[in-house]
């Protein structure tokens, strides 16, 4: 499986980068409905590594580790809805989620262990992590913490040049990480938005301080629907409109450009039902849609702003998508499995 080194670059430049780009539409194989009355496990978040192995949080039931050949190698008995990947490395970090807070552990594959960690209530996190280090916001916060650490230990934090942390006057609603920094979506207590750009680390007093460069966003194009950031600082939003005559749901697809004060929108017509939830990378985007039969995920690649796929999951009452540059993987609640090779157009999918 390939894995790609998420890269800077702006939406008109795109055809520069040699990366994988979906040329055609793929034709996607139906995925065998499940009986809706059989006992079923509930997969929250799910990870396929490179050697095919792959891995699935399955809420109070733990982590487990299988084989590529389905086969369990270890059943980690730490709950979990949502995994975070080392970005070349072995290391997965497992957040439960709660009313009140969030319960972070440790799980090294190579080892096959797991450990507690830390417990707070967080505002958001990477999905991924490089280094020693993981970034999340706390409040108004953004911190890096120390993954080689025994428990909760910062090892860098957002602060301006004096040492004091800044004042966001609003709310860290969207965050992304890559290899070098990441970036932050703001809404501001005048609702209106700000996107910051997180850049290299520097040291100030043997601390790692955050570089922090940003610009208001007076003519932002977001819906009140759906909106996220990627890791280079393009944004993403979906706004629903109306059914069309075919039964179609229509939507907006807005891609915002904040270092060129530009942006593009795309209609896309969409299965009609409820649309559910929004995630994007750098290149693509997927939009789940519940329906009444079941399932639907459509894969957008930014470059073109069109449907270049759509996976229909049948019988399905909830999915969990989690979008790489590579691939698409999807848990459901029937204990399925979906992998989406976003080079090959294969999919394969498989019930636990």
């Amino acid at each position: 499986m390939a894995q790609y080194k998420y890269c800077h670059y702006h939406a008109h430049i795109y055809k520069n980068y040699d990366m994988p780009t979906i040329k055609t539409k793929y034709e996607i194989p139906a995925i065998e409905p499940v009986d809706s009355q059989s006992d079923n496990i509930h997969v929250f978040d799910y990870y396929c590594l490179r050697n095919g192995d792959y891995i699935v949080a399955l809420g109070d039931l733990g982590v487990k580790f299988y084989s590529k050949d389905n086969s369990i190698i270890r059943h980690f008995k730490i709950p979990a809805h949502s995994l975070v990947f080392e970005e070349f490395g072995h290391r997965v970090i497992a957040v439960e989620v709660t009313d009140s807070t969030h319960i972070v552990s440790q799980i090294n594959l190579k080892g096959l262990k797991s450990k507690p960690w830390f417990e707070t209530k967080l505002t958001t996190w990477a999905f991924s992590f490089d280094e020693p280090c993981w970034h999340i916001s706390i409040g108004n916060r953004v911190l890096g913490i120390d993954v080689d650490s025994e428990g909760f230990k910062i090892c860098r934090e957002l602060k301006q040049p004096n040492g004091n942390p800044y004042d966001l006057s609003g709310d860290i609603v969207s965050m992304a990480h890559d290899l070098s920094g990441g970036a932050l979506l703001i809404e501001k207590n005048d609702k209106s938005y700000e996107f910051w750009s997180l850049g290299l680390m520097q040291i100030k007093d043997e601390n790692l301080i955050l570089r922090r460069s940003s610009r208001s966003i007076e003519n932002l194009h977001f819906s009140n629907d759906f909106y996220n950031i990627t890791p280079s600082g393009f944004m993403v939003s979906l706004s629903a409109m109306e059914q069309s005559p075919s039964n179609k749901l229509e939507a907006n697809l807005v891609f915002e450009d904040p270092y060129n004060e530009g942006h593009f929108k795309k209609q896309i017509l969409l299965k009609s039902g409820n649309i559910k939830k929004l995630i994007s990378t750098d290149r693509f985007s997927v939009i789940t849609v519940e329906t009444t039969s079941g399932y639907y995920c459509y894969l957008i690649q930014h470059i073109l702003g069109e449907i270049m796929a759509e996976i229909f999951i049948p019988d399905s009452g909830k999915v969990y998508p989690h979008l790489t540059e590579s691939n698409i993987f999807i848990g459901d609640n029937m204990g399925r499995i979906i992998n989406y090779d976003l080079e090959t157009g294969v999919c394969e999918s498989h019930r636990l």
